[in-house]
């Protein structure tokens, strides 16, 4: 009972290091563009991007051990 939060909190840490990335990697703190629009479209790109690449590397890593 008292590792619940921690499991809960798993799934929130992805979430976490997925903004982590965007503000370091991808410079998004100091992105600026004139519609809130253009923002949200480049984070939604660069969410889907991220989880595509991570789903084709659990995959590629499955098929490498089966």
């Amino acid at each position: 009972m008292k590792y619940i939060p921690l499991f809960l909190y798993s799934f929130r840490w992805n979430i976490e290091t997925s903004y982590y990335e965007q503000k370091t990697f991808w410079s998004l703190c100091r992105y600026m563009v004139r519609s809130c629009k253009g923002i949200e479209m480049l984070v939604n790109l660069i969410n889907i991007c991220y989880c595509a690449m991570t789903k084709a590397l659990k995959q590629l890593i499955r098929q490498q051990v089966y």
